[in-house]
């Protein structure tokens, strides 16, 4: 497969996922989704501009109902899990790492430019 049929592919996969949770009720504007089977999304889910969703094979991403991720933010799991709660902000310019297994609560503000890397 060429580089661009594979770029290409990766585009219609985010654009399809992004729909979807359109008419869902929630706003995905990331710039970069990897493993979108292993993203779940709750309802009303905002997910800013250039925010990057990577979930490898063995890990997963959840993110609560009414939940908010800001601009250029990362969350990948590294085969790890994120779980973010209802109602929770994480704040632009965070970093969130899975590998060591993550979970943020319910009603949870999470300042700008945090890094969390959960041990193993």
């Amino acid at each position: 497969m060429t580089y661009r049929l594979k770029l290409f592919l990766q585009h219609l996969l985010a654009f399809s996922f992004r729909f979807k949770e359109m008419l869902r009720g929630n706003t995905v504007l990331a710039r970069k989704i990897v493993g979108i089977s292993r993203i779940l999304l709750g309802k009303k889910v905002y997910i800013s501009e250039n925010v990057r969703l990577v979930s490898e094979k063995g890990g997963r991403i959840s993110i609560g109902d009414g939940s908010k991720v800001g601009t250029v933010s990362i969350l990948e799991d590294r085969g790890g899990f994120i779980e973010i709660g209802r109602n929770s902000a994480i704040n632009s310019f965070s970093v969130l790492y899975g590998h060591g297994g993550l979970t943020i609560g319910n009603n949870v503000i999470a300042a700008t430019h945090l890094i969390i890397v959960p041990s193993g």
